[in-house]
């Protein structure tokens, strides 16, 4: 491979405008290929759903539930509180919004409710549930009294809701259930409108026509009512007129992530630059590693582009990573080249450890690419596609750039030149210990169950949704079919007639419970969807997914390392960094209160990926030195710390980014990256010395 390589360097030197015009084209055909990839931010993205989970999922999102916004009209001056100016303040508000406003319960919403309601009846009552109608259906003074109340009421000129609801349950038998007809309910109604029970706030709202991921289109939704809300406001100055929904907390997670992407890849970029312009001092060098970096990541567009079409925002975020593992490469050719008189001799020296590095490190992200989820698949594929434009570009295009930007060689000593500090054996000591307690404490890692975690809400989205759940409580799955419900009812189908006979007897109409006799008699068509089982399908999932990374990855890195490396020793010293590093990683996760979720588990291909550049580098100058006598680990050595320092930029950056995926995602490579670096530095020195003594040259 090596023989290769040259010879195609030694054709582009001898017809130098072959190579720049092959890489005019390839970029104009890959700028082309990358303007026609579209992009969608739903977090959704990450999550490991079965074909099952996933429609439940799209049916869960599309319920109109989930799609509404609701506008919350809160009082900030009781001692003003009126509700017909909160009336007042709601069609106000319904009047400016070009959008269809629900802003009073009439008779028709009510029966929406309570359709949608009843239909999910069967699926949430428990056995304690089922006793207590049982012991109901058996009382006689109690069935007459409730009928009684009942006919009473219907004489009454406000009974119109009351009746409504005693269509459904004329007993009151699941009352129990029934928050909104309940004395301790935390909704009212005024003239229809909807209050707190307190009456210090009260809410309207509004279906969004674009479900929940459009988030695109209901941005626009978003802007327009924030812009009412401003203007009520004024108008109303005593009360405080926000937006809530799940639509508008997508529409603020895909914002958000678009602002720390920008600013995790701009920062990167400059941070970095600026850093390679202090050590390397030449902004030759610095345009070289830049053209190298820009060629990768429109390589990597391009395959997104060919493979996918679209692709998740935060895979973008996540891609000012990939700059920091991709400047690698020509960082360490253009850094060697102050150490070799010319671009050929310099390409000779580094393609064995820059290939088989990139190798090992493509193979640990393309394991990412099976997986489940659909932004982990377009990760994996990102990762995978970015590597192989950088080898490309450092083996071929890069040392013709080399070759006409020459750099003047190094005139001072590298910053490790000296031996001792990677021959001393005492290093051995709070290694071992710092392994063995990391290494117990490691077993405890676990995983953060909580998907809302991974959702970004401001302060005051996350008060309004938790006074929303206040008041419009989620009701909770007992069973997963209606057996018992048909079972239960068909024992009970004499009580049924009954009840419509004593009615029709006290002057109703025979179709006035109507509805609660088909409710009895039918099995609701469709099965509610258990949130709760899906995300414990995810996190089971998420569990297979974790340990097939760190197996695939560590096994892939360690074959890979076999077959180039030829020797079992070197692999085994080039593999225990990582492999001891991932010990360190999870015990100080554990002790630290970090867990892992969807997004940071992508962790297991990053430390097997990159940490076995490092490691490769110090066991090729470990062998050089071992096989020539000459010193070449300190220059290695000073490659690998600038590299570093440019990893802990590029993943750094992402620990200041507010949206909390992303900032998991910066601060648990912050911690695997340490371990890594550190060990990297450490032990192939220290497994070197003790597996090849000095005396031995074989």
């Amino acid at each position: 491979m090596r023989q290769q390589i040259l010879k195609i360097y030694d054709y582009f030197e001898k017809h130098p405008r072959y190579c720049w015009c092959l890489l005019a084209a390839l970029l104009t055909a890959m700028i082309l290929a990358t303007l026609r990839l579209d992009y969608r931010e739903d977090i959704v993205d990450f999550l490991p759903l079965s074909d099952k989970d996933k429609s439940a999922f799209i049916n869960f999102q599309n319920r109109p539930e989930s799609s509404r916004i609701f506008v919350i009209f809160e009082h900030t001056d009781s001692s003003s509180f009126s509700e017909d100016k909160v009336c007042d303040a709601i069609d106000t508000f319904a009047s400016l919004s070009p959008y269809s406003v629900t802003t009073q319960i009439g008779a028709v919403q009510l029966k929406e409710l309570l359709d949608r309601y009843y239909q999910q009846l069967p699926y949430k009552l428990s056995t304690a549930n089922y006793h207590r109608i049982d012991s109901l259906l058996q009382d006689t003074l109690y069935i007459n009294q409730q009928l009684e109340n009942i006919r009473n009421i219907a004489m009454l000129p406000t009974s119109g809701e009351y009746l409504l609801l005693a269509q459904y349950d004329p007993l009151h038998l699941f009352s129990a259930e029934q928050s909104f007809i309940n004395q301790s309910s935390p909704v009212t109604l005024y003239d229809g409108y909807i209050f707190s029970s307190a009456k210090h706030l009260a809410l309207a709202y509004i279906d969004s026509p674009y479900g929940t991921s459009e988030t695109m289109r209901n941005s626009v939704l978003t802007d327009s009512l924030q812009n009412i809300c401003q203007t009520v406001q004024q108008k109303f100055p005593q009360l405080s007129v926000r937006i809530i929904g799940t639509p508008v907390v997508s529409v603020e997670n895909a914002t958000r992530i678009k602002r720390d992407s920008i600013m995790a890849i701009s920062l990167s970029v400059i941070l970095i630059s600026v850093l390679l312009l202090f050590n390397l001092r030449r902004k030759n060098a610095i345009i070289m590693i830049l053209a190298t970096i820009a060629f990768a990541w429109l390589f990597a567009m391009t395959c997104l582009s060919l493979f996918v079409g679209e692709v998740s925002t935060i895979v973008m975020g996540i891609g000012s990573i990939m700059i920091g593992i991709a400047v690698n490469y020509p960082l360490h050719l253009v850094m060697h080249l102050r150490f070799t008189p010319s671009a050929r001799t310099c390409l000779e020296e580094e393609i064995h450890p820059l290939l088989v590095g990139n190798i090992t490190t493509i193979a640990a992200f393309a394991a990412i690419i099976p997986l489940q989820a659909s932004a982990m698949r377009e990760l994996g594929i990102f990762a995978t596609a970015m590597l192989i434009g950088t080898i490309l570009f450092s083996i071929v295009f890069l040392p013709q750039m080399m070759r006409l930007w020459p750099l003047p060689p190094l005139q001072t000593k590298p910053m490790f030149h000296t031996q001792k500090w990677r021959t001393s054996l005492f290093i051995w000591i709070p290694i071992i210990l710092i392994t063995i307690i990391l290494g117990f404490f490691s077993r405890q890692i676990s995983f953060d169950d909580d998907l809302s975690h991974i959702n970004y809400m401001t302060t005051q989205q996350r008060s309004d949704f938790a006074l929303l759940t206040s008041m419009i409580p989620e009701t909770e799955t007992g069973h997963e079919d209606a057996t018992q419900w048909n079972t239960f009812w068909t024992e009970h189908a004499s009580s049924v007639h009954d009840i419509s006979v004593k009615l029709q007897q006290l002057g109703f109409a025979e179709d006035f419970c109507l509805p609660f006799v088909r409710l009895t008699q039918n099995t609701a068509a469709e099965e509610p969807i258990d949130i709760k089982a899906i995300q414990k399908n995810i996190i089971q999932s998420l569990t297979g997914n974790f340990n097939y990374l760190g197996w695939i990855c560590s096994a892939v890195v360690f074959i890979f390392l076999l077959l180039t490396l030829r020797k079992l020793k070197l692999t085994i010293i080039a593999f225990a960094p990582m492999l001891i590093s991932w010990l360190w990683i999870l015990g100080l996760m554990h002790l630290l209160g970090v867990q892992f979720n969807i997004v940071n588990m992508i962790l297991a291909s990053f430390i097997f990926g990159q940490g076995d550049d490092y490691t490769i580098f110090m066991v090729e100058g470990l062998t050089y030195e071992h096989r020539t006598g000459k010193s070449i680990l300190p220059q290695y050595l000073q490659e690998i710390t600038l590299s570093a320092l440019i990893m802990f930029i590029a993943m750094g950056i992402l620990v200041f980014a507010k949206h909390p995926a992303m900032h998991s995602l910066g601060s648990v490579t912050l911690i695997g990256m340490s371990c890594v670096v550190l060990l990297a530095w450490i032990l192939p020195p220290l497994l070197f010395k003790l597996f090849f003594h000095p005396s031995n040259k074989n």
